[in-house]
């Protein structure tokens, strides 16, 4: 298969005040440019194919776009983000491996009020795959059969990174997939200088 992606990024600042106010937007466009029926992968129990969504035929769609909008809310150095979130996380992070980006829906609210600590919490209700225009509940392989699988639409996480020294960054995530999994994770990472250049550790555990 063979397409275009387009991706324009809009940030806005935050309005004056105790409580800040802003909005951001992401607005997706991806076109084929060459693909048909039996080569792009798609089947009768699949979303579509690996770039581009299919129709009933099973062809691919000439092009597909999705708009995403989060607004947001911040006082002090707590900020608060409601709508499109695409989180790069240990728990949870967005995946760009396609023509477009995947992006969730939900809310998330972030914390610097601690010095050299931040607090992360949030949960997550759908899901826009890469080759899509929909927000789908969520799943896991195996279990996302769109005709007899199993979704949900509740993923919760919450974490701290916290940075000891300049050189060293503890950290701790949980995510909860309800009806699927719970999931705990602890990383360490560390940057010890050596003559010119930098030794980094990333030491990761899943469990």
């Amino acid at each position: 298969e063979w397409g275009q992606g387009f991706q324009v990024d809009y940030t806005s600042g935050f309005t004056a005040g105790t409580v800040g106010f802003g909005l951001d937007a992401i607005a997706l466009l991806g076109v084929r440019l060459d693909s048909g029926g039996g080569t792009n992968g798609a089947t009768a129990t699949s979303y579509g194919g690996t770039v581009f969504p299919s129709k009933s035929n099973g062809n691919a769609v000439n092009d597909f776009s999705s708009l995403g909008v989060t607004a947001k809310a911040k006082i002090s150095q707590t900020e608060l983000r409601y709508g499109t979130l695409m989180p790069k996380l240990p728990v949870i992070s967005y995946n760009d491996g396609r023509l477009l980006p995947q992006t969730f829906e939900g809310g998330q609210i972030t914390s610097n009020e601690i010095k050299d600590l931040t607090l992360i919490g949030g949960q997550i209700e759908h899901v826009k795959g890469r080759n899509s225009s929909n927000n789908e509940q969520l799943s896991i392989s195996g279990a996302n059969n769109p005709v007899t699988g199993e979704f949900s639409n509740k993923f919760r996480y919450a974490g701290a990174d916290y940075k000891v020294t300049k050189d060293l960054l503890l950290q701790y995530y949980y995510g909860n997939l309800e009806d699927f999994y719970k999931q705990h994770f602890l990383g360490l990472v560390h940057n010890w200088s050596i003559g010119p250049g930098v030794l980094k550790s990333d030491l990761r555990y899943f469990n």
